[in-house]
């Protein structure tokens, strides 16, 4: 389920109200983006989250 969620379906989704105020308090982030913003901004961050490395 969480799949289906999260990669397969995740447009039929919203980040709701939480998304908005984090954009004021974050920016243009990581959390708030959607679509290719968002999937461009994780693979950024990816390398600094890798089990070596933390």
């Amino acid at each position: 389920m969480a799949k289906h969620i999260l990669k397969d379906n995740s447009k039929s989704y919203s980040k709701g109200i939480l998304a908005e105020i984090l954009e004021f308090v974050m920016g243009k982030g990581l959390i708030p983006a959607d679509g290719e913003i968002w999937r461009v901004r994780r693979r950024a961050i990816v390398p600094a989250l890798h089990l070596k490395v933390l």
